[in-house]
C-alpha cells in the first residue's frame, strides 16, 4: 500500500484501529441478525482485508436480500480505485432497484 501514490501517506489513529477490531468481533457474532438489504462489494486483490471475509459475511447474513459483488483486480477501496465508475454504477443500480 505504501507504493500506491493515492494512499501512501495515509495513517489511522490507534483508537480507530482498536474500534475497528471491537466492531469486527461484534459484527461476526451478529451476522445472522442482519435483516436489512445488504450490498457487499470487495476487490479481489485487496491486501488489507480478505475477500473471503465478505464471502463469509454474505453467506451468514440473515438478510433475504443480499448481494455480493467481487471486483476482479481491484483493491481495498473499490469506490476510489481505478475503474470506480463501474462500482458506483452497480451501487446506484442496486439502490434504485430497491426504491
Amino acid at each position: 500500500m505504501n507504493a500506491d501514490p493515492l494512499i501512501a501517506k495515509e495513517a489511522q489513529p490507534v483508537s480507530t484501529a482498536a474500534a475497528l477490531v471491537r466492531a469486527n468481533k461484534r459484527l461476526k457474532r451478529q451476522f445472522s441478525e442482519m435483516r436489512l438489504p445488504l450490498l457487499i462489494i470487495h476487490g479481489t486483490e485487496d491486501k488489507v482485508t480478505r475477500p473471503r471475509g465478505s464471502e463469509t459475511f454474505h453467506g451468514e447474513a440473515g438478510s433475504s436480500d443480499k448481494t455480493l459483488k467481487l471486483y476482479e483486480s481491484r483493491f481495498h477501496d473499490p469506490l476510489n480505485d481505478l475503474g470506480k465508475e463501474e462500482m458506483i454504477a452497480d451501487t446506484i443500480a442496486w439502490i434504485e432497484a430497491r426504491l
